[in-house]
């Protein structure tokens, strides 16, 4: 999200579609090296009546230049953003993934996480190689692919046991049809609602695939009704080359209850 352009192309979108939450992967920027005005909360806060934003980036690393590879943000829209009770992100401060908490009729809650796993080593300056780097100074002897596999579905696990229902929006860098995230994840028991409602025959989610295999997933609870699912065409909604999942989960399904219009601002 580097530039104006980019910016007001998710705007854009986000209010064509009528979004009420959006998650995105590869932020690609180190925060701390941003002045205040330059920051998420204050380049966004305009862009709706109300709005909560949970993120994170890589802080292992001294803050040296904006770009930094990997990042995660979550946007919560309006009447959604009005049911937020918490926000987190993975604790080792590596900027795998974020997360926002909300409150719903009586003891329903619901954790939304947006995430991004490293695709295999390719360079001295990729997400990997960040995840490496910093395994290494802690004398974890783990490959990041699955140290992020094994710290995400811990993370989950602990969401489950105190009645959250979860909705995980990945980019896995990993087939959802099968490979070692997927099958994780279904041991939790998580589902991948878009192949599991229109089947396993669906396109590739990254123009970089050249065969039809999915590397991004919406997973969610057993329990978690949803009506509809699907995959954007590319550039549907933002220029990316990454298609838009969607998942229509209704205020009743998410929170328990239908909510009221919002009010206004008065000018």
């Amino acid at each position: 999200m580097p530039g104006k352009l980019k910016e007001d192309n998710i705007r854009l979108g986000i209010k064509k579609w009528d979004f009420d939450i959006f998650g995105i992967a590869e932020i690609n920027l180190d925060w701390r090296v941003l002045n205040e005005q330059e920051r998420l909360p204050h380049r966004t806060k305009e862009w709706w009546e109300h709005q909560h934003i949970s993120w994170a980036h890589n802080r292992n690393l001294p803050p040296r230049q904006a770009r930094q590879y990997g990042g995660t943000a979550l946007f919560s829209v309006n009447k959604a953003a009005l049911r937020v009770i918490g926000k987190g992100q993975d604790q080792t401060n590596l900027g795998r993934w974020s997360w926002t908490r909300y409150k719903g009729k009586g003891n329903h809650t619901l954790r939304i996480l947006v995430a991004y796993r490293p695709n295999p080593p390719q360079g001295p300056f990729t997400v990997y190689a960040q995840h490496n780097s910093f395994f290494h100074t802690i004398a974890r002897d783990i490959c990041p692919r699955r140290a992020f596999l094994v710290d995400l579905c811990s993370e989950i696990s602990s969401a489950l046991e105190i009645g959250d229902h979860v909705v995980l929006l990945i980019d896995g860098n990993s087939n959802m049809k099968g490979s070692d995230l997927s099958k994780a994840l279904q041991q939790l028991p998580l589902q991948e609602i878009i192949l599991s409602k229109h089947g396993r025959e669906g396109p590739a989610t990254s123009k970089r695939n050249s065969t039809s295999t999915p590397i991004d997933g919406i997973w969610m609870s057993l329990g978690l009704g949803y009506d509809k699912c699907g995959y954007f065409a590319y550039d549907d909604v933002a220029p990316s080359d990454h298609r838009c999942l969607w998942v229509n989960l209704s205020f009743i399904n998410a929170f328990g209850h239908n909510m009221p219009p919002l009010s206004r601002r008065q000018p």
